[in-house]
């Protein structure tokens, strides 16, 4: 692998001449991997990735991104040296992959890391005092240099859950153990980065002093939201630096402490008390009859109380109580009904990618009973019952559907189920 270091600058900004000269370098060290991919179109036979506006391609070695124009791709290497002149010389815990140019395309070192969410956040909840160095080698990072796409915008319209305002984007930035035992952060995809420092392309883009003021604070509050356990050790090592420590600092931390808790720490140990950690108990799922008949009180009080609010369902509102629970226990059993479907079709996806093996890794346990749902599928059929009761009405049944799901969500948390999230079309349910 092509794994080496650029030395300490003084400066972060590298000169254009230094560029020129590592871009001859890199043509030289790399004809004969380009050997095969002198065109674009000969990338198509690899692997790539589905997601994302750039194309990326893998080889066995490499990451090839087709950038388009060579000027943006020069623009991603720049930024990948800018962060390794700030490394340590010697003995980093930072792991940066070497990348060079060819024409349009950045080829990058494939590194040989893990970017599974689950595995990420079971690294740092249980081995948090291994990161220690790595944490105190990117707070002098963080302050000469943003880096953005580490955590993803509440508001980024997805499939995917989103669990807490700002996720980690553990495709950009994720850990792995170094062989001397310790853990190194790896920081992959430079393509968001700046110099927070003054330098040539500062004064190109004259951006104005209080724009990398507000970088730096963002930068510093993105390292505290990422690594929240370790908040007395940053605010620590930016007084040995002699930079004032940004606002809101702490509460970047608690939220970072927060979000961890709910989508792995807190589900682990509601895990572990369920005992499910052992083959088959990790697929187990049931849903007891206790839970049909409370389901079913439940909705009751709330079709009922739609009636008496002004929300008139004809028909509902003039039946007797008899008829009224008899809808009510329709309606649970189908939604806890797609819902069981819902669970067992995605266990038998899930069985397929792991096909023989009996146990599983903790954190593994952890993604596979944390399925996404579409909500379509969990409605299916309760408009049926509701428009039994509601022939004549003008109103779209589809709200009073969606309040009974949502019932039935709530009364099954914390007892089948650890929490769900609900988002845009889809569900997660932790269970």
């Amino acid at each position: 692998m092509f794994c080496h270091r650029l030395n300490r600058v003084a400066s972060p900004s590298i000169s254009k001449c230094l560029f020129q000269e590592e871009r001859k370098i890199q043509d030289n060290m790399q004809a004969v991997i380009f050997n095969h991919f002198q065109e674009r179109e000969n990338l198509q036979g690899l692997p790539s990735s589905p997601n994302g506006m750039t194309s990326v391609y893998f080889s066995q070695q490499s990451v090839f991104k087709d950038m388009k124009q060579e000027r943006e791709a020069l623009r991603r290497l720049r930024n990948v040296k800018k962060v390794c002149s700030l490394l340590n010389k010697e003995d980093s815990h930072v792991i940066v992959a070497q990348a060079w140019t060819r024409g349009p395309l950045l080829v990058e070192e494939r590194l040989q890391i893990n970017v599974n969410r689950y595995y990420n956040m079971w690294l740092y909840s249980t081995k948090g005092d291994l990161f220690d160095a790595a944490v105190r080698e990117l707070v002098g990072v963080f302050t000469q240099i943003f880096i953005g796409d580490l955590l993803s915008p509440d508001q980024e319209p997805s499939t995917k859950i989103q669990e807490a305002k700002n996720e980690i984007r553990y495709d950009n930035i994720c850990y792995c153990f170094s062989k001397e035992g310790g853990v190194k952060v790896a920081l992959i995809d430079l393509g968001a980065c700046e110099s927070l420092e003054d330098s040539e392309e500062v004064e190109e883009e004259k951006e104005g002093e209080e724009y990398y003021i507000d970088k730096k604070r963002e930068s510093l509050q993105t390292l505290a939201r990422i690594f929240s356990r370790h908040l007395p050790l940053i605010k620590k090592e930016l007084e040995k630096l002699g930079i004032e420590k940004p606002p809101q600092l702490e509460d970047f931390a608690m939220q970072g402490n927060k979000c961890l808790q709910r989508s792995f720490v807190g589900h682990l140990q509601w895990l572990k008390k369920k005992q499910v950690f052992n083959y088959p108990n990790f697929s187990s799922f049931c849903i007891c009859k206790e839970r049909y008949n409370k389901c079913t009180q439940r909705i009751r009080r709330q079709l009922l109380g739609l009636c008496t609010i002004g929300m008139q369902i004809l028909g509902l509102c003039t039946i007797g109580m008899q008829k009224r629970t008899k809808i009510s226990r329709l309606i649970a059993s189908t939604i806890l009904s797609n819902f069981q479907v819902q669970i067992r079709r995605d266990q038998e996806e899930r069985l397929k990618q792991f096909k023989e093996r009996s146990t599983l890794e903790i954190w593994e346990v952890v993604e596979w009973r944390s399925p996404i749902l579409w909500l379509s599928h969990l409605y299916a059929g309760v408009d049926k019952h509701i428009e039994l009761v509601n022939k004549g009405n003008k109103e779209d049944p589809a709200s009073i559907v969606e309040q009974c799901v949502f019932i039935v969500l709530k009364e099954l948390k914390g007892k089948e189920i650890f929490s769900f999230y609900p988002r845009h079309l889809v569900c997660q349910i932790k269970y």
